[in-house]
């Protein structure tokens, strides 16, 4: 499908494609208007002065853990499981273990940081690209960030092409043979799958 934008005016732009009897692909307008109107309707609210959705331990709650700790400590069993993993793909080709150790704790900080607030463990598919940790035609910042911490240089060199996925009860990667492969294997990391012998 090509995509046309009219130029002459930022008011309107349409996306039609070459020949619609072909793709059946419906004709979409938009009109800046129409985005304006809805923007008027629900104000923007900044992060910063939202309302907290779970309320965090009180002084009379019950001895129990808060349900925010309680996700936190899961998150931080799913981080750990996928820092895990690239950990260990840097380990043949960085020899220092104070540098992997190093690299593995200032990625699981950078991916906490990252994921909270688009954590759900009631819809885990919910916030799933963004938790994307992504090798291919570049390097995540969380890699690179991590791997810099730890003095370890050309990160991107240091790891297998790979896409993981990092959800509520779930880490997954998908390794490829190069760049252009378009059929990688995919990998159940957490929970481990079921093996019958």
């Amino acid at each position: 499908m090509v995509s046309v934008m009219d130029r002459r005016s930022f008011d309107h732009f349409s996306v039609q494609s070459r020949t619609p009897a072909q793709c059946r692909a419906p004709v979409v307008q938009f009109r800046a208007s129409d985005f304006a109107q809805q923007a008027a309707s629900k104000p923007f609210i900044p992060a910063s002065q939202r309302p907290e959705p779970v309320q965090t331990d009180s002084a009379d709650s019950s001895p129990t853990a808060s349900p925010v700790k309680e996700v936190r400590s899961k998150m931080l069993l799913e981080v750990q499981h996928g820092a895990s993993w690239w950990r260990n793909q840097a380990e043949a080709h960085v020899s220092s273990s104070s540098q992997l150790a190093t690299f593995e704790e200032e990625l699981i900080k950078i991916l906490m940081a990252r994921f909270e607030g688009h954590w759900y463990p009631d819809e885990p598919r919910r916030g799933h690209a963004f938790r994307c940790i992504v090798n291919e035609a570049r390097c995540d910042s969380a890699l690179t960030k991590a791997a810099e911490a730890a003095g370890i240089k050309d990160a991107w060199l240091k790891f297998p092409i790979a896409t993981m996925w990092i959800s509520p009860d779930s880490v997954s990667v998908k390794t490829y043979a190069s760049r252009w492969d378009d059929n990688g294997e995919l990998y159940q990391l957490y929970p481990m799958p079921e093996t019958s012998l």
